[in-house]
């Protein structure tokens, strides 16, 4: 026979007693089952019982759904008498199922795409429901050949479940499958998955439910937190996260899923109350006060944070190929800025001879800009130069663009259209006396070249020139020192 207390009193009974779960099939779903009795009657409930109600002796949980193998899984919830409501309440409301001990996973092979590379065996494991020992049996090694895991997984906001010859999901003839907000997913080629293998106190024992994200590299794979999960309506209510399982994808493995198993199975011992939908049934997601973000967005940053991260927008494109975009949404290059940039040290650029390491768009001027060697003689600059009322003695050149005085040049005057017959330099020695001249003609378009500069100051450029104005183009090199 066996006992049970109710309100204080012991019952006696003997026999076994059988509770019929409504319907034919029974609905899908959760089952509660008690005793109310004083003679160990079983009662079956679709809403969970009362914790603080004596009358009621909670018994186990039965989930069930005719269309999902295994049909059903039991949990047991026969708590004794050695441990009060408050105390189970308590216990059940921060810390959750406690690990005892915590079976070894053995019998696989990392980096190897064989179905019996990826089907571990689980060594026994015990498990703590507040005064319940739970005692998990050994969980063997079919080597893919039978369905021999328990796969727990999203449809929408309903936990179903499902029996696979692999610890995972995947589609029939190609990759694993990962829980995309709340869908079985198929994996892609030369990414990253997870599972996670869940100790229960069901008839079960052992439950993998899917990872929550895909991810492009390993270290993202790991860092993967299954405390931030979406656990809302796990129909499984004592149970450890006790390892996770990290795959790799490639379309050319023929292992079941296209996976390899990457590195060992990760040791996480999570319990209920490291999960927040346990701990307190409240999503830290979506905590008051939060500042930014719409509807199911929310940033973790105070108001000043939130602020400058809204004046700087970084975009980029992929891990081994992004554009960085700062004060730019869409960045064009491989640093974008929408501004000023001030800095300290120097400017280097490491371009090759043969590409102009920098692009300017503007002509303006740029004062106290000393370049050694700016250019070519292939690499000229324009400028539109005109001779100023010029005389025999007072003329000079000036750049039409700022009015600003040319001094200290030596250049050689061609004629670029072969009007000039002579070649001829000019030299300002500090005297303003020139040494060689040519005589051009009106509006006569000049390439000009020089070989060396004299840095003069007060003395303007003389020329002799017919009278009246002449309008001349002049390309003249980046080095030309200019007042």
């Amino acid at each position: 026979g066996w006992s049970y207390y109710r309100d204080g009193k012991r019952y006696n009974i003997s026999g076994n007693k059988i509770v019929t779960l409504p319907g034919n099939p029974p609905s899908a779903g959760n089952y509660y089952i008690t005793i109310q009795d004083t003679i160990g009657n079983l009662t079956v409930a679709t809403q969970v019982w009362n914790l603080f109600d004596y009358n009621v002796i909670p018994v186990a949980i039965i989930s069930f759904n005719a269309a999902l193998t295994p049909v059903a899984w039991l949990a047991n919830e026969r708590h004794t008498i050695n441990i009060d409501r408050y105390d189970h309440y308590y216990n059940h409301s921060t810390s959750g199922t406690l690990p005892k001990t915590i079976g070894s996973i053995n019998n696989y092979t990392i980096g190897t795409a064989t179905d019996v590379s990826i089907t571990p065996s689980i060594a026994p494991s015990v498990i703590l429901d507040e005064d319940i020992v739970i005692d998990i049996p050994e969980l063997a090694d079919t080597n893919g050949l039978s369905n021999s895991y328990v796969i727990s997984y999203r449809d929408g906001s309903t936990w179903l479940w499902k029996s696979s010859p692999v610890p995972f999901s995947f589609a029939s003839g190609s990759f694993i499958q990962w829980d995309n907000n709340g869908t079985l997913t198929t994996g892609k080629d030369r990414k990253f998955y997870t599972s996670y293998l869940v100790l229960t106190n069901t008839d079960v024992g052992h439950v993998f439910i899917s990872g929550q994200s895909e991810f492009d590299s390993l270290g993202d794979a790991q860092a993967e937190n299954p405390a931030m999960f979406n656990w809302n309506g796990f129909n499984i209510t004592e149970f450890v996260v006790a390892y996770k399982f990290i795959w790799e994808t490639r379309s050319d493995y023929n292992s079941t899923g296209k996976v390899v198993l990457k590195v060992d199975p990760i040791l996480m011992s999570l319990k209920p109350g490291d999960i927040s939908a346990f701990s307190s049934g409240v999503s830290h997601g979506s905590l008051l006060g939060i500042q930014g973000g719409t509807t199911n967005e929310h940033y973790h940053l105070s108001l000043p944070e939130y602020t400058e991260y809204q004046q700087l927008y970084i975009n980029t494109s992929s891990l081994s190929n992004g554009n960085v975009g700062i004060g730019v949404e869409i960045p064009e290059q491989r640093l974008d800025v929408g501004g000023s940039i001030v800095y300290s040290g120097q400017l280097i650029s490491n371009v090759a001879t043969g590409t102009s390491p920098i692009i300017v768009s503007s002509s303006t001027r740029v004062s106290n800009l000393n370049a050694d060697k700016a250019g070519t003689a292939d690499d000229l600059l324009t400028s539109n130069v005109s001779i100023n009322n010029p005389t025999a003695s007072t003329p000079y050149l000036v750049d039409s663009i700022d009015n600003t005085v040319i001094h200290g040049i030596k250049y050689t005057i061609t004629c670029r259209q072969g009007l000039l017959v002579q070649m001829s330099e000019v030299l300002v020695l500090g005297t303003g006396e020139i040494t060689e001249y040519a005589i051009i003609s009106n509006n006569v378009s000049l390439e000009v070249t020089y070989s060396t500069s004299i840095n003069s100051t007060e003395t303007q450029f003389l020329v002799s020139t017919p009278t009246g104005a002449i309008d001349l183009e002049i390309m003249y090199k980046k080095q030309v020192f200019l007042t």
